[in-house]
């Protein structure tokens, strides 16, 4: 079965800096341009691959990325969950779903690498690609 990690950044540069770092773990990588679109290959036949979502809360589209976020851990009680904002949000911790991690951007990659392990390792699955 292939690992995939879904990235939903509408970003170009940091899109591409999560994907190279995401990458180098081993896991294959999905992009979606909207947490619509995100949604849309959480509920294809992919949903046991995808496990993990990275996104930005600021999305094109009528929904953010914490709304995502909660909509997707429903449909894949597993699956491993990073959300990050180059906005503050001092009530993140309350916004965010069970054992989801947030990151402020700008991040280095290491720092995205670090919380994506700790989304990973909250629900259980190995980081191993």
């Amino acid at each position: 079965m292939r690992r995939l990690v879904l990235i939903v950044e509408d970003e170009n540069l940091t899109h591409a800096i999560a994907v190279a770092t995401i990458i180098t773990e081993g896991f294959a990588v999905l992009g979606a341009g909207s947490a619509e679109d995100a949604l849309d290959e959480l509920a294809e036949k992919r949903v046991p691959d995808i496990v993990a979502l990275i996104t930005d809360v600021h999305l094109s589209g009528h929904l953010d990325g914490f709304t995502l976020a909660h909509r997707a851990r429903q449909m894949q009680p597993a699956i491993a969950l990073l959300i990050s904002s180059g906005r503050p949000y001092p009530d993140a911790a309350q916004r965010l779903p069970p054992r989801a991690e947030f990151l402020s951007k700008p991040y280095a990659p290491a720092d995205l690498l670090g919380a994506f392990r700790r989304a990973i390792e909250a629900v259980g699955n190995s980081t191993a690609g």
